[in-house]
């Protein structure tokens, strides 16, 4: 009787090596397409990461909507593989048709992650990641409570982290810059108790972030499961971002011989 219950264990463990590794192995092909199709919106997505954990530690997020904060905030633009090239990497503004294009890009991400359990709730948070607290954003047009809490939390941390990035047609603004336009859409635009938590953080850590000397890493949020790093090497051409920068990515044999080194998912 005890054998038969010891081999019961062990093919339960067997059973959740396989699906981690199916997850980290999903995660991969995600993370590589994404990095593929636009090196600049790779990076934006891992800064945005750092921001969304401190945020979401300060809002009091429990270890699983944690998890899917930052799942929700690695894979928030996925959905812009789905935009043409000619809207994504263009070198200026965009007009009204190319926004319209570029603004269906949380609900491509949304279908994108459909039927993958393991990112259910973070699939929600990257369809609701530029809904407005006063209803006016997209592409539901849900306000106030109605919006998830992690999209809320990831709403504010996307928004920070591309004010004080440079785009071709503009630089970054500044700290001061930001943070004004922060509280000025706080009951508009963004959850107000979201831009209070990010008041509750010395200005330091902000620009150390935004500067990208500093990482966030789950050691330094205990209620944090996730990803650790991210690595993406290869021997490609190299890819053309919107900024103009040149990074390298590469293809592993499962993946079209898309070679990618990523870190495994800690409990």
């Amino acid at each position: 009787m005890r054998g038969t219950s010891n081999r019961k264990a062990k093919q339960f463990m067997s059973q959740l090596d396989l699906r981690e590794e199916f997850e980290r192995a999903m995660l991969r092909s995600l993370l590589v397409a994404l990095k593929t199709r636009d090196a600049d919106t790779y990076g934006h997505s891992k800064r945005t990461v750092n921001i969304s954990l401190l945020l979401g530690h300060e809002c009091g997020l429990d270890r699983t909507d944690m998890r899917s904060l930052e799942f929700g905030a690695l894979l928030h633009d996925i959905g812009k593989i789905g935009v043409p090239d000619n809207v994504l990497r263009k070198p200026g503004k965009l007009n009204d048709l190319e926004w319209a294009m570029m603004r269906r890009h949380p609900y491509l991400g949304q279908e994108i992650l459909r039927g993958l359990s393991f990112l259910d709730d973070a699939r929600t948070i990257v369809a609701q990641h530029h809904e407005k607290w006063d209803g006016s954003g997209y592409p539901f047009g849900i306000r106030g409570e109605e919006i998830d809490f992690g999209a809320r939390i990831l709403f504010v941390a996307d928004a920070f982290d591309a004010m004080t990035s440079d785009r071709v047609y503009r630089q970054a603004k500044s700290y001061d810059e930001a943070v004004v336009e922060l509280d000025s859409c706080a009951g508009t635009h963004f959850d107000p108790r979201v831009v209070a938590a990010f008041h509750r953080f010395p200005r330091r850590d902000w620009e150390r972030l935004t500067r990208g000397k500093r990482s966030i890493r789950s050691a330094e949020l205990p209620t944090t499961p996730v990803l650790e790093t991210i690595s993406v090497k290869s021997s490609l051409m190299p890819t053309q971002g919107r900024s103009g920068n040149r990074e390298t990515v590469s293809l592993s044999p499962d993946l079209i011989g898309i070679l990618v080194s990523v870190t495994k998912i800690r409990d």
